[in-house]
């Protein structure tokens, strides 16, 4: 029989943590982390059922969220903590769920396909870069220091129930991280042209970071640009560069 909890209170040290899981800060101290929309709840609990933690609600919504929590721990908050949680203002259950740990990236690890590091932070890019991984079949993703948190709910509602897809790694700043020996694929206005490069078999696909770019002292084994062919566009943001990128490398035949 699923756990039931009753929160009233602001000063409950529950919900204090659970106001803390709305930050990239609080989700990566308690590994922990809501995900918002009635789709993305039914289809987290249906094919993720061991990281569902709980079911959070109002009173009124308790009797309809018993069959979707399937024994999960019910969190009945008063409606207007709930508002508080209910970033989105959904109106429906929010589904607590354990944030997969992320593993430390180092150099002996090597790339097996296209492995995606998302430098961005701004959450809704994070979210909207790992729809289209997860669209593409990327399964290794590396997270920069300093980065918004994947499982941050603009990130998390972006992703659309694809954050459970991935192997997470986390390496240093991109000015600081290290390769070596590993092959690396930079989008960089300055590099030559998608329509004639090929992809390597094995590689880290880096966007540039928002606005800035890439570091001056990164240096990638391939630099390559996506035409533009309006003058007034100068460039494309990152979610939208690396969705073409990983297209183009989805269609390119197999390197003999």
């Amino acid at each position: 029989m699923a756990k039931r909890y009753e929160i009233t209170s602001s000063q409950n040290e529950t919900f204090g943590i659970f106001t803390d899981l709305l930050t990239s800060r609080g989700i990566s101290k308690y590994r922990q982390a809501f995900i918002f929309g009635e789709k993305a709840v039914v289809e987290t609990v249906k094919n993720f059922y061991d990281r569902c933690l709980g079911l959070v609600m109002t009173p009124e919504m308790e009797e309809s969220s018993k069959e979707t929590s399937h024994g999960a721990s019910l969190y009945v908050l008063s409606r207007d903590l709930f508002k508080i949680l209910d970033v989105f203002g959904t109106g429906k259950p929010v589904l607590l769920v354990k944030v997969p740990e992320f593993e430390n990236w180092s150099v002996e690890i090597k790339s097996q396909g296209c492995t995606l590091l998302v430098p961005f932070q701004e959450p809704g890019n994070v979210g909207a870069t790992l729809r289209s991984a997860a669209a593409f079949g990327i399964k290794n993703i590396l997270m920069t220091e300093g980065v918004a948190h994947p499982f941050h709910p603009k990130s998390s509602r972006a992703a659309s129930g694809a954050l459970f897809s991935f192997r997470y790694f986390k390496t240093s700043r991109l000015e600081q991280a290290v390769f070596k020996n590993q092959t690396t694929v930079a989008l960089d206005l300055n590099g030559t042209s998608l329509d004639g490069f090929n992809f390597p078999s094995d590689f880290i696909l880096v966007p540039g970071l928002e606005g800035r770019g890439l570091p001056e002292n990164f240096k990638p084994s391939y630099r390559v640009t996506i035409p533009i062919n309006h003058a007034a566009v100068e460039s494309l943001n990152g979610p939208v560069a690396v969705a073409i990128a990983l297209y183009r490398r989805s269609v390119q035949k197999p390197q003999a």
